[in-house]
Formats: structure tokens, sequence, C-alpha cells
């Protein structure tokens, strides 16, 4: 409930997912859910698409676990990022600072004098 409520990252149990050609799922068991074009197999289709080491492995909402395994890396990556996006220090609303190669490089114009 608290993944639902704060739309972020969550980790579930391997055991209560239905594993089937590769995939794990909650969904996917009812008539509905098995027809072309369903949110459930548009899932399926994309996700048998994606390769490990994509930038898909980092970009999850949720991911499976079995007790005593060790975090999968994509979780890791993700929480990582989310630490250093916390770090106030980086924060300008929050007394922080940028170094200037954070400034995009803009394409010099060319000024015309009247």
């Amino acid at each position: 409930m608290a993944g639902f409520l704060s739309d972020g990252l969550y980790i579930w149990y391997e055991p209560q997912l239905t594993y089937s050609d590769g995939l794990y799922t909650l969904w996917g068991m009812e008539d509905a859910q098995k027809l072309n074009g369903s949110p459930t197999s548009q899932s399926i289709d994309l996700i048998k698409t994606i390769q490990p080491g994509s930038a898909w492995e980092t970009a999850f909402k949720g991911y499976a676990m079995r007790t005593g395994s060790a975090l999968p890396h994509g979780l890791v990556e993700q929480l990582h990022r989310k630490l250093l996006a916390n770090d106030r220090s980086a924060s300008l609303l929050e007394y922080g600072c940028l170094p200037d190669w954070t400034m995009a490089s803009l394409p010099s114009t060319s000024v015309v004098s009247p």
C-alpha cells in the first residue's frame, strides 16, 4: 500500500508472483487480461523486448525478490539516484549550489550591433 500511495519503488515477494514464459506478474490469469490489447498483453509484448543492461533495467517501478537474496541491480541504481537527488547540497532551493559545468552548452549567437 505504501508503494501505491507514494507512487514509489517497491519490492514484491517473488513467491507471491505468477511466473510464466520468463515473466513475473500479478495479473494475466483472467480471460479479459489474456486478450490482445489488454494492459497485461501490451506489457508482455514490451517487456519481452527488453534486454539486461538496457535503460529499462533501472526503470522498473517494482522488483521481485526472494527472502535473503541480494537487492536487484536496477533497484540499487534507482535507490542510489534517489539518495543523490535528495542531497540538499545540490538543491538551489535549500541553500545548495551547482558547478558551472551543469549549464547546458548553448549555441553561440552572433549579436548584431545597431
